[in-house]
């Protein structure tokens, strides 16, 4: 006995529905510290990442040493000292997940089989067997499945893996600033 869809009225519009939800591209959440003691768990000593200060400058070097308080980071032979507040944002080069890929593939690869079962139900007389229907969107799901990871492993970009917290109190910092030319204090206000 052959099972067949109908695929018109209803079936044909749960159908498109179904495909356009499919296709639909999807979003991962990325793992961003708060606090320097959070962002030990992401990165290491040896690691290489881009700190951005609270001025916006970036620089790019490699994690000598990482506390709960500071960061000291090796850049163009030169030893930067940074606590948690002179830092706004730090990115880290990493893989693309493979999870989203897996799943943009997987909706593309179901998604075209569903569509072209919808078109060739329709040349021939509206109806499809139900086994066949099923097996080709299955098969077709997981050749995207496939080449999605694929394409996701060889996709490497910069992630921001730490952010400071905005506050909202006033924070005032006093610095000797003692040069052969100038003598006195830089003042910092942080909002």
């Amino acid at each position: 006995m052959t099972s067949t869809i109908v695929v018109g009225g209803r079936w044909k519009s749960a159908l498109l529905c179904a495909l356009l939800t499919a296709i639909a591209q999807t979003a991962t959440a990325q793992e961003v510290a708060g606090s320097f003691e959070q962002l030990q768990v992401l990165v290491k000593p040896g690691d290489t990442v881009t700190v951005r200060d609270a001025s916006g400058v970036e620089t790019k070097g490699t994690i000598a040493a990482l506390s709960s308080s500071t960061l000291a980071l090796l850049a163009a032979d030169t030893r930067l000292e940074l606590s948690e507040n002179d830092v706004s944002a730090i990115k880290q080069r990493r893989s693309d997940s493979l999870a989203n890929g897996a799943l943009i593939g997987l909706a593309i690869g179901a998604g075209a089989s569903a569509a072209l079962m919808i078109a060739v139900g329709a040349e021939e007389g509206e109806e499809m067997e139900v086994g066949f229907a099923l097996m080709a969107i299955g098969i077709y799901g997981a050749i995207g499945t496939g080449i999605g990871v694929g394409i996701d492993a060889l996709i490497k970009k910069e992630h921001v893996i730490f952010r400071r917290q905005p506050t909202t109190e006033l924070q005032v910092g006093i610095t000797p600033w003692l040069t052969k030319q100038h003598k006195g204090v830089l003042v910092t206000l942080r909002f």
